[in-house]
């Protein structure tokens, strides 16, 4: 139980990843065999992709503290040009 916090963030990250990874294999199967959802398929994973990045963003910014905020950091970078217009 040591680190158990810790342990409910990654897994809530993980959880976020692992959705998009499938909805994003289901939208390149519909699109590869033709199906006629396949066009509803893109946006749903664009928005469950951004969804899921607000989270894992989230996470990432508390688990690493001050340092996800500096410049000179490659999480700073991708938090603050990831973010959707």
């Amino acid at each position: 139980s040591s680190f158990q916090g810790v342990q409910f963030q990654l897994t809530d990250a993980e959880v976020e990843r692992s959705g998009v990874d499938i909805l994003a294999k289901h939208a390149l199967w519909s699109i590869a065999t033709d199906q006629p959802h396949a066009a509803d398929d893109a946006p749903a994973l664009r928005m469950g992709a951004i969804e899921a990045a607000d989270v894992v963003f989230r996470v990432c910014h508390q688990l690493h503290g001050a340092v996800g905020f500096c410049d000179e950091t490659t999480l700073s970078w991708l938090s603050r040009y990831s973010q959707p217009l």
